[in-house]
């Protein structure tokens, strides 16, 4: 519901399209792109890089893949105060955090990226990515697991 708030806020504009990621079949209706679920990396990875924002409009979640994989692609991340999501995005540093299920909220993120300098969306980025390599690669999380594995022995 809140994703079709957004998608019809922004009906009128030319300049707005939206594209989502994981439906059941591959479908192009008004100003919407459905992309059936993609299992290869390369091409998911060239979608994230392709677009200018991620709309997670989650109401429950923890930890979501789906946010981490933007941000290591460096995009801009808009979603609600739920969960991990704070944790991983920083509200006003790499994304948006809207108060918990307000749509307003929710599109004054969409708005505050979309309204960003060029130089600005690319500080988001950059900082998305480090956030990632810092913390959320194969191998740290690794390690981070093998610590606790050894501190409870």
């Amino acid at each position: 519901d809140y994703a079709e708030e957004i998608i019809n806020a922004y009906r009128n504009n030319p300049e707005i399209f939206f594209v989502d990621l994981g439906g059941d079949e591959n479908k192009t209706k008004g100003k919407i792109r459905t992309v059936s679920y993609i299992n290869n990396q390369e091409v998911l990875a060239k979608y994230y890089s392709a677009a200018d924002i991620l709309l997670y409009p989650s109401i429950a979640d923890n930890c979501p893949l789906v946010v981490l994989e933007a941000m290591a692609c460096g995009l801009p991340v808009v979603s609600f105060n739920t969960g991990g999501i704070p944790e991983l995005v920083e509200h006003k540093v790499n994304g948006y955090i809207a108060k918990y299920k307000n749509a307003d909220d929710l599109k004054n993120g969409v708005e505050y990226l979309l309204d960003l300098p060029a130089q600005a969306k690319e500080k988001i980025g950059q900082y998305s990515v480090n956030k990632i390599l810092s913390g959320f690669t194969i191998q740290k999380m690794t390690d981070q697991y093998v610590e606790l594995y050894k501190s409870l022995s």
